[in-house]
């Protein structure tokens, strides 16, 4: 079977012009009950509507999670707090982008935290579906997990410095080696799976 059956992604971005919330919610809980892994990158009402149903991963950035957290998302330490909160709500992987500072991962394996190599961004739009693309091919190919968050926070590093989308450029292993991966914790749950 193609890797591309074994989890599904919903964006808002490309929901149907009129879904209501309500609509949205039985999509995701019907495509949830598949049993593939559905992961969601979504705001608003629809992040509410979307962490309600548990996916198997959100990735919320630090402005589209503060409602949902009740808290301001402008330090680490707020930003860790609120992916915990959200994997212990039934997130299996509670990510949280923010920008240049990086990305949190929490999941039953404990918890990550990647920091972008310096670029000069000259667009943003798709950088979290580009990081969430990365992501899914990591746990496709079952990659370590620094390997993981590494590749997908270097791809949309790449993604940010150009318009448009293509094949990575021929210094993406450079931007991967100026990822820098830190393990926050040695939370190990036995018999976890990513």
């Amino acid at each position: 079977m193609p890797a591309r059956r074994h989890l599904r992604r919903w964006s808002s971005q490309v929901a149907c012009p009129g879904l209501s919330l309500d609509d949205f919610s039985e999509l995701l809980s019907y495509l949830n009950a598949s049993g593939v892994p559905l992961w969601v990158d979504t705001s608003g009402a629809a992040l509410n509507a979307a962490i309600a149903t548990q996916p198997a991963g959100v990735k919320p950035n630090e402005n589209e999670l503060a409602a949902w957290a009740g808290a301001d998302m402008m330090s680490s330490d707020a930003r860790l707090t609120a992916a915990k909160r959200l994997h212990e709500s039934g997130i299996a992987n509670a990510l949280i982008s923010a920008g240049a500072e990086g990305v949190l991962w929490v999941n039953a394996h404990g918890a990550w935290q990647a920091t972008p190599p310096k670029v000069t961004a000259k667009n943003t739009v798709c950088a979290g579906d580009t990081f969430v693309a990365g992501m899914l091919h990591g746990l496709l190919n079952q990659h370590a997990p620094e390997q993981t968050l590494r590749f997908a926070t270097a791809l949309s590093a790449e993604a940010v410095r150009h318009v448009g989308v293509g094949t990575p450029a021929a210094d993406f292993d450079s931007l991967q080696q100026h990822t820098r991966i830190r393990r926050l914790d040695d939370t190990i749950t036995e018999g976890a799976t990513l």
